[in-house]
């Protein structure tokens, strides 16, 4: 029982943390691309504020025990693609203070293919903790129907002994 609660606990903790990484890296997006449509101090603070939740929640997934090493990997890939994305936007958001709209056009089309590669890689680490959920529930139902099944096996052997020592007396 102490290994299901641990397993579960620990299924629901990265899940909370991979959808947060998600949430995160999606606002980081948004305010990103906001503030190259319209510079505001806004902006750059939610697009600040998103860089440091996603790289929170990548240190969290990080440090979750019993991650498997193929979601490690995919976490350090997660680490890398999010420090280039952030740089390469801080680039195009300086090239964008500074005027130079052909320079930020040419950082944000260099920019899209690992976006789309971060997005695919946080949605595949949070459909594996999903499926590891999935998993552990058919475990633990098993387990249940293995052990309604020994009560009922005791529960019958426990009323034929009392039967035969009800006939006996």
């Amino acid at each position: 029982r102490q290994r299901i609660v641990t397993d579960m606990a620990t299924v629901r903790t990265a899940s909370g943390i991979t959808t947060g990484l998600l949430t995160s890296v999606f606002t980081e997006l948004r305010a990103a691309e906001a503030y190259l449509a319209s510079p505001s101090g806004r902006a750059r603070q939610e697009f600040l504020a998103g860089a440091d939740s996603a790289f929170q929640y990548v240190r969290r997934l990080e440090m979750t025990p019993d991650l498997p090493m193929e979601d490690r990997m995919v976490v350090a890939r997660i680490k890398m693609l999010l420090s280039s994305i952030q740089v390469d936007y801080a680039l195009a958001h300086a090239s964008r203070d500074l005027g130079r709209t052909a320079e930020v056009d040419t950082r944000i089309a260099a920019v899209h293919q690992p976006v789309g590669d971060l997005v695919q890689l946080v949605r595949a680490v949070s459909a594996r903790q999903s499926e590891r959920g999935g998993e552990m529930a058919a475990r633990i139902s098993l387990l249940a129907g293995r052990r309604q099944l020994f009560l009922w096996l005791v529960l019958v052997i426990f009323v034929s002994l009392g039967a035969v020592v009800t006939m006996l007396t």
